[in-house]
């Protein structure tokens, strides 16, 4: 499929678990912001999950990954099983 490029907010390792983050400074101006936040890990969630997969050939270590939307204050995380997508 010839060559991909890859890049990565942040990645750093905490006790046992590699963590893959990614930022996004999203607005949302209505209610709901839990149904928002919710739709927006759905949305990037392929996204996160193609970076576990490359770092996953390198590293043993179970991984997490996350959104962090800074301007909302908001946060999503979900562990990597490898079978998704």
């Amino acid at each position: 499929d010839g060559i991909k490029r890859y890049i990565v907010d942040r990645t750093f390792v905490e006790g046992d678990r590699r963590w893959i983050i990614d930022y996004k400074t999203s607005a949302h101006s209505g209610g709901d912001l839990d149904g928002f936040l919710d739709n927006e890990q759905r949305r990037y969630r392929s996204q996160l999950e193609s970076y576990a997969k490359v770092i996953g050939t390198t590293d043993s270590r179970p991984i997490y990954l996350g959104l962090y939307f800074p301007l909302l204050q908001g946060w999503r995380a979900w562990r990597f099983n490898g079978d998704s997508g």
